[in-house]
């Protein structure tokens, strides 16, 4: 996140792409289970997966959408 935060200065897509990415390594991680998966208990891994990975696909099509 802070990696996007320094790259707003050089270019607003390379921002947009990398804060994308980081909904995306959660979904992942998600996914994979193990002690991070063990913190939330009151929903499904596919559902917070699935939420996850289709914010990172909307930030990543909002960012390539908005005009230069």
């Amino acid at each position: 996140m802070i990696a996007a935060v320094a790259c707003s200065f050089v270019s607003f897509r390379l921002s947009g792409l990398l804060l994308a990415a980081v909904p995306a390594a959660m979904g992942l991680l998600r996914l994979t289970g193990g002690e991070w998966a063990a913190t939330v208990r009151n929903r499904g891994r596919a559902f917070d997966a699935t939420l996850l990975l289709c914010t990172a696909a909307l930030l990543a099509l909002l960012t390539v959408t908005v005009p230069d």
